[in-house]
């Protein structure tokens, strides 16, 4: 694995040259590194208006695009998980990753025009390709290793992690009904409850905001509605 050496336009064109030539003519202007922790030394790009580019300029920044690289190499190997992004190239040597952009919307912008039942069964769908892909991704070295089954834990953290702006009961619902295993709704909302109050209190000493801008008030009512509507009285 041969990662950037700085994080440089140069740089970085030096390597579409190698793994996406008809890209490496486009502006790539090179965002700032976030500190100085290599942990963080790694970034995306807009390039050409429908690609992006996923580069890193640390060994262990390198490390996480490797495995995202391998990750959805060995997801979208047939049966594919549904709604992954299509990788147009990759590369390990140079360390790569391309994308193609499609056009999109914030969930948290149209949450209140959309079928939201529709949204839980897309992402039920994805989580039961997932669930029997495997959760572990492949490592850099080995691109394409047996995976083991997802745990019902990894389950429960993307449910509550997107259940912020669909149903968690209603993506249970489905991801049930596609996948016939059997979820716990006290373990998944103790884990939504965990992530939201997680959420609004780390965005809020950092003084940024909420990922839908409502108040951390607003939060916490949303969180009591969700837990009556369930019919479980914990914030209720």
């Amino acid at each position: 694995m041969r990662w950037l050496a700085e994080c440089s336009a140069e740089a970085l064109r030096a390597a579409l040259e190698v793994v996406a030539p008809e890209l490496s003519t486009c502006d790539v202007p090179v965002p700032e590194p976030a500190g100085e922790d290599p942990q963080y030394h790694k970034s995306s790009l807009v390039v050409g208006d429908r690609f992006i580019v996923k580069f890193a300029w640390s060994r262990p920044a390198a490390l996480q695009l490797g495995n995202e690289i391998g990750v959805l190499t060995t997801l979208s190997a047939e049966p594919a998980v549904p709604f992954l992004p299509e990788v147009v190239a990759s590369s390990m040597d140079p360390l790569l990753l391309v994308t193609r952009r499609v056009p999109g919307t914030s969930l948290f912008d149209v949450v209140g025009s959309i079928d939201l039942d529709r949204a839980a069964g897309q992402l039920a769908s994805f989580l039961t390709g997932w669930s029997r892909a495997g959760a572990t991704g492949p490592t850099p070295c080995s691109p394409r290793p047996p995976l083991p089954r997802c745990s019902s834990t990894a389950i429960c953290t993307v449910i509550t992690r997107c259940g912020a702006a669909t149903s968690c009961g209603a993506t249970m619902r489905h991801y049930e009904r596609l996948s016939g295993r059997k979820l716990s709704l006290e373990r998944v909302m103790a884990w939504h409850m965990r992530t939201a109050l997680g959420d609004v209190v780390w965005r809020t000493e950092a003084g940024i905001p909420l990922a839908d801008h409502r108040t951390p008030p607003d939060w916490i009512d949303d969180l009591a509605a969700r837990f009556r509507a369930l019919g479980m009285r914990h914030l209720g």
